[in-house]
């Protein structure tokens, strides 16, 4: 008699527990169905924002070479065109901090009919930040040119870049959105919620002040280098942003 209890109880268990997971199924499928359908039903539009801008450099990394030069005669010295160019860059508001000694080198020139009477001359390296392109004008004006042997800007760059690409990220979902908005307005649509965001781009290209373009970078999402040669012998940096937005219509 307990073993036919036993055998019912357990035919019992095994008929609800298959019940349940065919219940279980059921709502499952209809979730999924039921999502995919809403899914399916949200119509969308894709539109690409774009906005571009260029902004002036504010700081400027340059370095230059002196060497003694000859003034009626007289030798004017490395340090006298340096004390000299202190002079200048006070005036160009630069803190001390921002002038400094990169490298000193020199060699032995030999000038004597048997090239036995030899002279040492060595030069000066010297590193200097300035916050402006005119500012480079103003000092090459000031400093003597026959004791300057070179010049070179090693670096240009804008301390706020990036706030000008949040800038720009405003206007280019702005441009996005208006486009939606206007293409949708033509079929009696309307631009409904954003559904996705991705950015394609943001670049910022340097100019090479020597118009050789070894120092024009672009960093964008890719991690590409792309170069802008109308921007070569500009002063200016280029910044722009592109985005693409897929907009629900209503």
């Amino acid at each position: 008699m307990s073993v036919n209890l036993t055998l019912k109880v357990m035919k019992r268990s095994i008929i609800i527990a298959i019940l349940l997971f065919l219940n279980l199924s059921g709502i499952a499928q209809n979730s999924s169905s039921s999502s995919n359908s809403s899914d399916y039903s949200i119509r969308k539009m894709e539109t690409i924002g774009y906005a571009s801008t260029t902004v002036s450099p504010n700081v400027i990394y340059t370095s230059f070479v002196i060497k003694d030069y000859k003034e009626n005669g007289k030798v004017v010295s490395i340090k006298e065109t340096e004390n000299n160019i202190r002079k200048v860059i006070k005036k160009l508001g630069c803190n001390a901090e921002d002038f400094s000694i990169g490298n000193i080198y020199g060699y032995i020139s030999y000038n004597g009919p048997n090239n036995d009477e030899g002279s040492f001359e060595h030069r000066r390296l010297y590193l200097l930040k300035l916050s402006s392109v005119e500012c480079i004008d103003t000092f090459l004006d000031k400093v003597d040119p026959r004791a300057l042997e070179s010049f070179n800007i090693d670096e240009m760059d804008n301390n706020n870049i990036e706030g000008t690409l949040r800038e720009l990220q405003l206007k280019a979902f702005a441009k996005a959105k208006d486009k939606a908005t206007v293409l949708l307005a033509t079929y009696g649509e309307t631009c409904g919620r954003v559904l996705d965001v991705q950015e394609i781009n943001r670049n910022i290209i340097y100019p090479d002040m020597n118009g050789k373009g070894g120092r024009i970078q672009a960093v964008n999402q890719s991690g590409m280098n792309n170069y802008d040669y109308n921007q070569i012998r500009t002063k200016s940096i280029k910044v722009e942003y592109e985005v693409k937005i897929i907009f629900e219509i209503k």
